[in-house]
């Protein structure tokens, strides 16, 4: 409940002094909170380069900053020597095979509350698969997140057409 909660918080944070509190409410808004969605473009045919687009939301801060709330500036870490974007590395993995299939880095800075990333490689051989994709936070821990890349690859045609036709039967 609610009020569990409110108990467990004013715990942790009694006795702390007035900024020391205020420092960790800024901290704590900051961390991020992020949605992850993905869309293959195109067809996955055997051999051929895979395109897969995938967008990363940070949701906004619920701070008192009106319009500013969207605006991501350097993490909270006041120790590093220089501000420090929020960086993420995007993944697509085989998890059973242990095999990398693409990697990308994207940051959150400025006046930005979505990025994405277009990561291609080439498509496993025909049939069902699934991978994993990653988002990997190199600012904070425990924020990453991943989600299912579950996909049909179709046959490499072969035969002696133009190559026009990308149907292929199953």
């Amino acid at each position: 409940t609610q009020s569990t909660w409110d108990d467990a918080r004013a715990a942790v944070l009694d006795g702390l002094s007035e900024r020391a509190m205020s420092d960790v409410a800024r901290a704590a808004n900051r961390y991020p909170a992020i949605d992850l969605a993905h869309e293959i473009q195109g067809d996955a045919v055997e051999g051929e380069v895979m395109n897969v687009v995938v967008a990363l939301r940070r949701d906004a801060a619920d701070d008192d900053e009106g319009d500013d709330a969207e605006f991501v500036g350097a993490v909270e870490a006041p120790y590093f020597p220089t501000p420090k974007p929020e960086g993420w590395w995007v993944v697509i993995g085989d998890v059973t095979e242990n095999k990398l299939h693409a990697i990308k880095k994207v940051t959150f800075a400025g006046p930005v509350s979505q990025v994405a990333a277009k990561l291609s490689f080439v498509a496993p051989p025909a049939g069902a698969h699934a991978l994993k994709i990653f988002a990997i936070c190199d600012s904070y821990c425990g924020a990453d997140v991943e989600a299912e890349l579950e996909f049909q690859v179709a046959a490499e045609e072969s035969g002696g057409d133009d190559g026009d036709d990308v149907s292929a039967s199953q």
